[in-house]
Protein backbone atom coordinates (compact mmCIF):
# COMPACT_ATOMS: atom_id res chain seq x y z
CA UNK A 1 0.00 0.00 0.00
CA UNK A 2 1.32 3.56 -1.21
CA UNK A 3 1.36 5.31 2.23
CA UNK A 4 4.50 7.77 1.66
CA UNK A 5 4.65 9.23 -1.80
CA UNK A 6 8.54 9.98 -1.14
CA UNK A 7 9.38 6.50 -0.33
CA UNK A 8 9.73 5.76 -4.43
CA UNK A 9 13.50 5.97 -4.78
CA UNK A 10 14.27 3.20 -2.27
CA UNK A 11 11.80 0.18 -4.05
CA UNK A 12 10.20 1.32 -7.20
CA UNK A 13 12.38 -1.23 -9.10
CA UNK A 14 11.36 -3.66 -7.37
CA UNK A 15 7.18 -2.89 -7.20
CA UNK A 16 5.16 -5.62 -9.07
CA UNK A 17 1.66 -4.46 -7.79
CA UNK A 18 0.81 -1.07 -5.39
CA UNK A 19 -2.27 -0.30 -4.33
CA UNK A 20 -3.82 3.41 -2.89
CA UNK A 21 -6.02 3.16 0.40
CA UNK A 22 -9.47 3.98 1.09
CA UNK A 23 -8.12 7.14 2.74
CA UNK A 24 -5.48 7.82 -0.28
CA UNK A 25 -7.46 7.09 -2.76
CA UNK A 26 -8.76 10.42 -3.01
CA UNK A 27 -5.40 12.21 -2.73
CA UNK A 28 -4.21 14.68 -6.06
CA UNK A 29 -0.57 13.33 -4.32
CA UNK A 30 -1.03 9.71 -4.31
CA UNK A 31 -3.07 9.79 -7.56
CA UNK A 32 -0.11 11.84 -9.44
CA UNK A 33 2.60 9.38 -7.62
CA UNK A 34 1.31 6.30 -8.61
CA UNK A 35 -0.20 7.33 -12.24
CA UNK A 36 3.99 7.00 -12.47
CA UNK A 37 4.70 3.41 -11.05
CA UNK A 38 5.19 0.63 -13.66
CA UNK A 39 2.74 -1.91 -12.02
CA UNK A 40 -0.70 -2.44 -11.51
CA UNK A 41 -1.96 -0.49 -8.90
CA UNK A 42 -4.91 -1.07 -7.07
CA UNK A 43 -7.55 1.74 -6.16
CA UNK A 44 -10.18 1.51 -3.53
CA UNK A 45 -13.05 3.33 -2.88
CA UNK A 46 -13.37 5.53 0.42
CA UNK A 47 -15.07 4.24 3.23
CA UNK A 48 -18.08 6.12 2.61
CA UNK A 49 -18.49 3.06 -0.13
CA UNK A 50 -19.13 5.30 -2.86
CA UNK A 51 -18.48 3.44 -5.93
CA UNK A 52 -18.51 6.94 -8.32
CA UNK A 53 -15.78 8.58 -6.39
CA UNK A 54 -13.48 5.58 -6.58
CA UNK A 55 -13.39 4.74 -9.90
CA UNK A 56 -13.28 8.81 -10.48
CA UNK A 57 -10.07 7.75 -8.79
CA UNK A 58 -9.46 4.86 -11.32
CA UNK A 59 -9.71 7.33 -13.70
CA UNK A 60 -7.26 10.16 -12.24
CA UNK A 61 -4.64 7.17 -12.19
CA UNK A 62 -4.96 6.17 -15.28
CA UNK A 63 -4.53 9.81 -16.49
CA UNK A 64 -1.07 11.92 -17.19
CA UNK A 65 -0.17 14.43 -14.34
CA UNK A 66 2.82 16.76 -13.60
CA UNK A 67 3.95 17.36 -10.75
CA UNK A 68 7.42 18.05 -8.42
CA UNK A 69 9.22 15.06 -7.67
CA UNK A 70 12.53 14.73 -6.14
CA UNK A 71 13.51 18.26 -7.46
CA UNK A 72 12.26 17.41 -10.99
CA UNK A 73 9.25 18.31 -12.64
CA UNK A 74 7.67 15.22 -14.20
CA UNK A 75 5.14 14.20 -16.46
CA UNK A 76 3.47 10.96 -16.06
CA UNK A 77 2.39 8.38 -18.60
CA UNK A 78 -0.59 7.29 -16.33
CA UNK A 79 -1.05 3.83 -15.37
CA UNK A 80 -2.98 1.91 -17.76
CA UNK A 81 -3.78 -1.45 -15.00
CA UNK A 82 -5.21 1.33 -12.66
CA UNK A 83 -8.32 -0.70 -11.04
CA UNK A 84 -11.00 -0.93 -9.05
CA UNK A 85 -11.23 -2.61 -5.17
CA UNK A 86 -14.56 -2.97 -2.99
CA UNK A 87 -13.53 -3.09 0.39
CA UNK A 88 -17.26 -2.48 1.68
CA UNK A 89 -18.14 1.09 3.88
CA UNK A 90 -19.75 0.91 7.40
CA UNK A 91 -22.36 3.29 6.10
CA UNK A 92 -23.48 1.03 2.75
CA UNK A 93 -22.88 -2.20 4.12
CA UNK A 94 -20.75 -4.60 2.42
CA UNK A 95 -20.34 -4.48 -2.05
CA UNK A 96 -19.35 -7.90 -3.04
CA UNK A 97 -23.39 -8.72 -4.16
CA UNK A 98 -24.41 -8.69 -7.85
CA UNK A 99 -26.04 -5.25 -7.13
CA UNK A 100 -22.65 -3.78 -6.34
CA UNK A 101 -20.61 -5.80 -9.08
CA UNK A 102 -23.36 -4.10 -11.48
CA UNK A 103 -22.80 -0.75 -10.67
CA UNK A 104 -18.66 -1.06 -10.42
CA UNK A 105 -18.83 -2.60 -13.85
CA UNK A 106 -21.00 -0.05 -15.67
CA UNK A 107 -19.31 2.56 -13.97
CA UNK A 108 -16.05 1.22 -15.48
CA UNK A 109 -17.07 0.34 -18.96
CA UNK A 110 -18.56 3.95 -19.32
CA UNK A 111 -17.22 4.95 -22.46
CA UNK A 112 -17.03 8.76 -21.15
CA UNK A 113 -14.20 7.80 -19.15
CA UNK A 114 -12.17 5.93 -21.97
CA UNK A 115 -10.69 3.38 -19.39
CA UNK A 116 -8.48 0.90 -20.58
CA UNK A 117 -8.13 -2.92 -18.94
CA UNK A 118 -11.62 -2.44 -17.03
CA UNK A 119 -10.71 -4.92 -13.99
CA UNK A 120 -12.51 -5.30 -10.10
CA UNK A 121 -10.61 -6.79 -7.06
CA UNK A 122 -12.75 -7.35 -4.13
CA UNK A 123 -11.37 -6.89 -0.68
CA UNK A 124 -12.18 -9.31 1.57
CA UNK A 125 -11.53 -7.44 4.80
CA UNK A 126 -12.56 -4.64 5.80
CA UNK A 127 -16.30 -3.48 6.02
CA UNK A 128 -16.71 -6.55 3.38
CA UNK A 129 -15.83 -8.66 6.82
CA UNK A 130 -18.76 -6.66 9.51
CA UNK A 131 -20.61 -9.25 11.87
CA UNK A 132 -22.24 -7.64 14.86
CA UNK A 133 -19.39 -6.89 16.62
CA UNK A 134 -17.08 -4.96 14.08
CA UNK A 135 -14.68 -7.04 11.52
CA UNK A 136 -13.96 -10.86 11.53
CA UNK A 137 -10.90 -11.83 9.63
CA UNK A 138 -12.15 -15.42 9.72
CA UNK A 139 -15.27 -14.32 7.49
CA UNK A 140 -13.02 -13.56 4.72
CA UNK A 141 -13.35 -17.07 3.39
CA UNK A 142 -16.90 -17.33 2.89
CA UNK A 143 -16.41 -13.77 0.99
CA UNK A 144 -14.25 -15.13 -1.43
CA UNK A 145 -16.24 -18.35 -1.76
CA UNK A 146 -19.47 -16.88 -2.30
CA UNK A 147 -17.46 -14.24 -5.03
CA UNK A 148 -16.15 -17.29 -6.62
CA UNK A 149 -19.25 -19.28 -7.06
CA UNK A 150 -21.08 -16.50 -8.96
CA UNK A 151 -17.93 -15.84 -11.12
CA UNK A 152 -17.56 -19.60 -11.57
CA UNK A 153 -21.36 -19.28 -12.46
CA UNK A 154 -20.80 -16.99 -15.17
CA UNK A 155 -22.94 -13.78 -13.48
CA UNK A 156 -22.64 -11.11 -16.05
CA UNK A 157 -22.01 -8.83 -13.01
CA UNK A 158 -18.98 -10.61 -12.08
CA UNK A 159 -17.02 -10.28 -15.57
CA UNK A 160 -14.77 -7.70 -14.88
CA UNK A 161 -13.67 -9.68 -11.60
CA UNK A 162 -9.84 -10.68 -11.55
CA UNK A 163 -8.95 -11.66 -7.89
CA UNK A 164 -9.01 -10.57 -4.30
CA UNK A 165 -7.39 -8.98 -1.87
CA UNK A 166 -7.15 -10.56 2.01
CA UNK A 167 -5.34 -9.49 5.11
CA UNK A 168 -3.19 -12.33 6.22
CA UNK A 169 -0.10 -12.31 8.22
CA UNK A 170 1.94 -15.50 9.95
CA UNK A 171 -0.28 -15.43 13.24
CA UNK A 172 -4.15 -15.02 13.45
CA UNK A 173 -5.64 -11.97 14.78
CA UNK A 174 -3.96 -8.34 15.65
CA UNK A 175 -1.77 -6.73 18.95
CA UNK A 176 -2.48 -3.67 19.80
CA UNK A 177 0.61 -1.04 19.65
CA UNK A 178 2.53 -0.41 23.05
CA UNK A 179 5.85 -0.92 24.46
CA UNK A 180 6.90 -3.60 24.65
CA UNK A 181 5.44 -5.55 21.58
CA UNK A 182 7.15 -8.58 21.08
CA UNK A 183 4.77 -10.69 19.21
CA UNK A 184 6.19 -11.73 16.49
CA UNK A 185 4.12 -12.48 12.87
CA UNK A 186 0.79 -10.78 14.76
CA UNK A 187 -0.42 -7.92 12.80
CA UNK A 188 -0.11 -4.45 14.97
CA UNK A 189 -3.12 -2.92 12.46
CA UNK A 190 -5.67 -4.80 11.04
CA UNK A 191 -6.57 -8.28 12.33
CA UNK A 192 -5.07 -10.91 10.08
CA UNK A 193 -5.85 -14.33 9.12
CA UNK A 194 -2.95 -16.56 10.32
CA UNK A 195 -0.94 -18.66 7.93
CA UNK A 196 -2.07 -21.68 8.21
CA UNK A 197 -5.92 -20.74 8.04
CA UNK A 198 -4.46 -18.79 4.18
CA UNK A 199 -3.06 -21.73 2.97
CA UNK A 200 -6.68 -23.58 3.93
CA UNK A 201 -8.26 -20.91 1.91
CA UNK A 202 -6.09 -21.10 -1.13
CA UNK A 203 -6.09 -24.30 -1.02
CA UNK A 204 -9.75 -24.74 -1.10
CA UNK A 205 -10.15 -21.83 -3.70
CA UNK A 206 -7.59 -23.64 -6.08
CA UNK A 207 -9.16 -26.84 -5.33
CA UNK A 208 -13.14 -25.37 -6.28
CA UNK A 209 -11.17 -24.23 -9.88
CA UNK A 210 -10.11 -27.41 -10.26
CA UNK A 211 -12.98 -29.08 -9.99
CA UNK A 212 -15.41 -26.45 -12.01
CA UNK A 213 -12.96 -26.84 -14.85
CA UNK A 214 -12.96 -30.61 -15.07
CA UNK A 215 -16.79 -30.55 -15.10
CA UNK A 216 -16.52 -27.52 -18.03
CA UNK A 217 -14.20 -30.02 -19.71
CA UNK A 218 -16.56 -33.13 -19.68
Amino acid sequence: EVLFTNNGPYFDDFLSYAALGARSSEDHEHRSVVSSIDAPVGVKHGTDGDLVKGVNSVQAVQASHDLARYGKHIRTSGNAYAHLILRGSEQKGTNYDPASLALASKLLRDGKRKLTNPAILVDASHDNSLNGSGRDPKLQKYVVRSVLEKILDQREEYALMRGFMIESFLREGKQPIREGVSRDGLSITDACLGWDATEAMLRETADTVDTYRGRAST
